[in-house]
């Protein structure tokens, strides 16, 4: 398994209150797989990638990326494994606003030490007449997709995605979501999506729902269908 989380817990501790995030959440994610996690507002999914990715730590349980158990990693070692391994898109951009198209995807690649062709990974995000663009020139929906090739650019073993549409339009979105999956498909990235759009599920090889901090349904997804077919909601 790419991914294993072995009876996790996350608390949030404020003042005299306790918030119990993740309660005893079990999951395996298979290398290659598009897994979407489903769940209305503070069901947890948002937690569950944060911990997964090792941006925050889990309260108890053991959670193994890739072969390494990333719970016992002190934060220097989580910061080296993140830019060696992972990638993250949000539904910020977070780009440069002084640098170029090319400028910006070019700064993923120089994290890794076996990074993809940066004009190749802009050509499977349709942005490579768009090189010397800076983000104000552009739509949210490419600068989005500039996000996606920048994290790509570095190669990662999987792709987090919190919620990369969620402030889109139907037609954008879907030209985002097109995107990932040519993205998974193209060079076998293990992609992680989190969004409350039921819709989005129907292209996922895994779905996982939560509820209340738990995972109340995993389910394979016998038929996907192309980005471009989903139904939006």
């Amino acid at each position: 398994m790419l991914i294993s989380l072995q009876n996790v817990c996350k608390e949030y501790q404020l003042g005299e209150v306790t918030t119990t995030a993740l309660k005893d959440v079990n999951l395996e994610v298979k290398k290659g797989e598009f897994v979407v996690v489903l769940g209305p507002s503070g069901s947890g999914k948002s937690t569950l990638l944060h911990v997964s990715g090792g941006l925050d730590q889990v309260s108890d349980g053991k959670i193994i990326v890739n072969g390494s158990e990333i719970t016992k990693m002190k934060s220097s070692q989580l910061t080296n494994f993140r830019r060696k391994e992972l990638g993250f898109i949000f539904q910020q951009y977070h780009l440069m606003p002084n640098m170029t198209v090319f400028e910006n995807v070019e700064v993923g690649a120089r994290l890794s030490r076996c990074p993809l062709d940066v004009q190749k990974v802009l050509k499977e995000v349709m942005l490579d007449e768009m090189l010397h663009h800076f983000p104000y020139q552009l739509s949210g929906g490419q600068q989005q997709r500039v996000a996606i090739a920048r994290a790509i650019a570095k190669n990662p073993s999987i792709l987090f995605c919190d919620e990369p549409t969620g402030a889109l339009d139907e037609e954008t979105g879907k030209l985002v979501l097109e995107v990932l999956q040519r993205v998974n498909e193209e060079f076998q990235t293990t992609i992680i999506l989190i969004t409350h759009n039921l819709g989005i599920a129907q292209m996922a090889d895994k779905v996982i729902k939560m509820k209340s901090g738990m995972v109340v349904e995993v389910m394979q997804n016998p038929h996907k269908v192309r980005a471009s077919e989903v139904s939006w909601a």
